[in-house]
């Protein structure tokens, strides 16, 4: 797999390979090459996913997207976060989160942004549901990842196209990440969507 929205330099894409192969880490799948989509990846139990999950992108020459509260890319660490593929966005409100997160999406031509469903690296009673909200109001494309700490590989699977019916569209989601392993087991969250009263307050971000 090599994305459309590919611009990573040679350099990273082979230091990537050498250290998920010294680590023993590998992957399985492909993802599309498309230039904006949504990459669920799931389960986020520690820290360690992002940097595992930012590797394997990277070894598949694919520059991927994160979002973060503004105030992270103020300076002087700021353009840091930006070479990162860090997007600021603005946390004051769940509202104003997805509306940034909107934008960031109609603003440029490629992006491919990683989303962690559970919204933290804790055990939480359902997945949050910003992913979709965000998706919807977006027009992209869910793509579904998991991670497998036991075999020591990050999975590609189904595509997603989103049509406003949450339950109908996130069933592909429960055989794929059901043969999924956390890094620390009993933080995993629940393969549940929320109640109604939790999808009325979306959030996008972890």
């Amino acid at each position: 797999m090599q994305s459309s929205s590919s611009h990573v330099h040679p350099f990273l894409v082979a230091l990537s390979r050498v250290i998920l192969r010294l680590i023993g880490w590998g992957h399985e799948g492909s993802l599309p090459d498309l230039p904006k989509y949504i990459i669920v990846a799931y389960p986020h139990t520690a820290n360690m996913d992002g940097l595992i999950v930012v590797l394997t992108a990277l070894s598949l020459r694919l520059q991927i997207n994160w979002m973060g509260k503004d105030s992270l890319f103020k300076p002087p660490l700021g353009w840091l976060m930006r070479l990162t593929g860090g997007v600021p966005i603005d946390r004051s409100s769940s509202h104003r989160a997805l509306k940034s997160s909107v934008q960031a999406f109609q603003s440029r031509e490629h992006m491919v942004l990683v989303i962690a469903p559970e919204g933290t690296r804790g055990r939480a009673e359902s997945l949050k549901p910003g992913f979709y909200f965000l998706a919807q109001k977006a027009k992209v494309p869910l793509a579904l990842s998991s991670i497998h700490y036991g075999r020591k590989v990050v999975r590609f699977g189904p595509v997603i196209e989103v049509t406003g019916d949450m339950q109908a569209d996130m069933a592909p989601m429960y055989d794929f990440y059901a043969d999924s392993q956390g890094r620390i087991p009993e933080n995993t969250t629940p393969l549940q969507l929320p109640t109604r009263r939790e999808r009325a307050q979306p959030e996008v971000m972890p």
